[in-house]
Formats: C-alpha cells, structure tokens, sequence
C-alpha cells in the first residue's frame, strides 16, 4: 500500500503512517518505508511512502479466501484512516508493483496503482468518478475509494483485470495531470 501526500518530504510523515499503521494493528510485520524515486524526474517530487506487508494470500487461485478476505478488509481500513489522518493526493493497495509518484507516473505508467485506490476530490477531476462507475465506490472524507478487486471491497466487487486496467488509465491521466 502506498501513498503520496504533495509537499512532503519529510521523516516526520514515515512517523506519521507508522503511527496510524500500530494504531490500527491486525498486520503482520508491517514495514514503512519512503519510496525510492524511480525517475531522476521524481526527485522534483515529494516522496511517496509506503506500507509493505506480506501479501502471498492474494495468490490466485486463493489457498484461503477468508485468509485473503480478511487481510484485504485490513488493508482497506488502513489505506482509509491513512487517507482521512493525511489527506494524500492519492493512495492505494498495489500488489506486486511499485508506488510511484505522478512525475514517475508521466515516464513509468502504472495502471495496477489504481486498482483499488483513494483519491482526493478536492484536488482531482471529478471525472475519476466517471471513470470507475460501476465499481466499487465509497466517499470516504475529501476523496473517493474505488475497488475493482474483490479482497478490498465489502460488496466483493470484482471484474476482469482488463476491465480494471482501463479505468486505472483513465484515473491516472488525472493524476499525471495534477502533478
């Protein structure tokens, strides 16, 4: 999980995240960490930080879907108090794909960043809504969260990654916008 909150880049946010990680707790291990630029054009970015846990159980086919079920509902709780307590620009529950932020996202482009996500309202275009109607959505604060996954949503919500992929393309040309 990860997220990017503009005009920050400093150790105090790590603390912050950790913070709110220990007081949710029900996570193994749970490692927060600043995430490396992945472009020299990033470092004009702030840094984006993220939450690493193990995430073996999102395998599919699932060896335990309760198992998965329940971490994902987890991570979502987590990624939400995280988006409410910072109000990041965007924040999301990436599996297996690095977070990055919207200058690394202008030369890297990563769809899977926004499968299931949070996006400030305030400081977006609106048309991120239209661009995930039909899937998972909820207000939560300033922003909206988006789900195309089953394991992150209360409704279990899940559709084909190809689907998914493409609305992730619409919602990043936002982002990338933004930044």
């Amino acid at each position: 999980m990860g997220l990017f909150v503009p005009g920050r880049r400093d150790d105090a946010l790590v603390a912050e995240v950790r913070e709110v990680v220990d007081r949710l707790g029900g996570l193994q291990d749970p490692v927060v960490r600043r995430c490396s630029p992945m472009t020299s054009l990033a470092l004009l970015d702030a840094d984006p930080i993220e939450v690493v846990v193990d995430g073996s159980v999102f395998e599919r086919p699932y060896t335990d879907e309760k198992l998965a079920f329940g971490l994902g509902d987890r991570l979502r709780e987590l990624l939400l108090a995280l988006a409410v307590t910072l109000r990041p620009l965007y924040a999301s529950i990436v599996l297996e794909a690095p977070f990055l932020s919207p200058k690394d996202l202008l030369v890297t482009p990563e769809p899977d960043l926004f499968l299931d996500a949070w996006f400030d309202l305030t400081r977006l275009n609106t048309s991120i809504v239209q661009a995930y109607t039909g899937a998972h959505m909820e207000r939560v604060g300033s922003g909206l969260y988006v789900s195309t996954r089953a394991p992150f949503n209360p409704e279990r919500f899940d559709e084909p990654l190809a689907t998914s992929l493409e609305r992730a393309r619409r919602a990043m040309a936002q982002v990338v916008a933004h930044g």
